[in-house]
């Protein structure tokens, strides 16, 4: 099983090989809900390394408008 760690930089490592924006909060934590998104994005089976994150898949805010 990944870490929130690994996770985070994962998806860092992945906005910088495909030149995307770091849309997720940096410390795990929406913006809207205070939610911390990680174990759902791993409970949901994503690593962070093969798709940007662009919200939260707690309240499903947006984080790219």
């Amino acid at each position: 099983m990944i870490t929130r760690d690994e996770f985070i930089a994962n998806q860092k490592k992945y906005c910088e090989e495909n030149c995307a924006p770091f849309f997720m909060p940096s410390n795990g934590r929406c913006y809207r809900c205070n939610r911390d998104i990680i174990p759902a994005l791993i409970k949901a089976g994503k690593d962070g390394s093969k798709e940007l994150v662009t919200g939260c898949p707690l309240c499903f805010r947006s984080y790219c408008d």
